[in-house]
């Protein structure tokens, strides 16, 4: 934030900085929201199911597995292409 304050070339990389840092924050917030909703919908489905009730509406099923999929295919993709690679070089502790 104080970067914002400074000269222009500073104060893009304040920018930046700022976005970096309210983009996961704003991500993980909205997971959160996502998945309530989703665990709501689903217990929801559970309790209807567990009633002896026959479950007719199969839509939130699908939609998890079609999810679940589209998530496998990028995972796969980014494996491929290579993105996603083995740890950095992390010093290990020995043992003393």
């Amino acid at each position: 934030m104080a970067f914002l304050h400074r000269q222009r070339s500073v104060k893009v990389a304040g920018a930046v900085g700022v976005v970096a840092t309210v983009t996961p924050i704003v991500a993980l917030v909205a997971g959160h929201l996502a998945m309530g909703v989703g665990a709501a919908v689903g217990i929801k489905a559970l309790l209807a199911a567990g009633d002896g009730a026959t479950l007719t509406d199969r839509s939130f099923v699908t939609l998890v597995e079609r999810l679940f999929g589209l998530w496998g295919y990028v995972a796969a993709w980014l494996l491929w292409r290579g993105h996603i690679g083995g740890s950095a070089d992390v010093p290990s502790r020995s043992p003393t």
